[in-house]
């Protein structure tokens, strides 16, 4: 009966490790792709008009006190 019990435990690692090693695979994958890099467009040069350029951005509260703040937005140019 000890045995059984035992061996129930043991099949239940077995699922846990299928799932981690599903996972790691999926990682490693998802590793070489991005390291393979743009498909297209990494040899492209762009410049920036920065008189004709904005950046806005939006600060939210959160947290304890968020009740207490405001949100802030910030236009940078």
């Amino acid at each position: 009966m000890e045995y059984f019990a035992r061996r129930k435990k043991v099949s239940g690692l077995d699922t846990l490790n299928k799932h981690v090693k599903k996972n790691m695979a999926l990682v490693v994958l998802a590793s070489l792709v991005h390291s393979a890099g743009p498909a297209h467009g990494a040899s492209e040069k762009h410049s920036i008009d920065s008189s004709h350029s904005k950046i806005t951005m939006h600060v939210y509260k959160a947290g304890l006190f968020s009740g207490l703040a405001h949100d802030h937005v910030r236009n940078l140019s």
